[in-house]
């Protein structure tokens, strides 16, 4: 696709038996739009609450 690279690897997050890659990199453009859809359990994760955080620095596009 174009504006948009992506990479996985294998960081040793997660042990597998495999060495599976355990890591996914998105590199967008800038001014690229970018949305997000959560779980609504009351007990989500530390990267998800992460993620919702830094999602509201951006503005909505015009």
């Amino acid at each position: 696709m174009k504006n948009i690279k992506v990479s996985t690897t294998y960081s040793g997050i997660k042990k597998t038996q495999d060495n599976e890659d355990d890591l996914l990199l998105i590199e967008l453009k800038k001014k690229s739009a970018i949305a997000g859809v959560f779980t609504q359990s009351l007990t989500s994760s530390a990267s998800v609450n992460q993620c919702k955080k830094n999602l509201t620095k951006y503005k909505e596009p015009s």
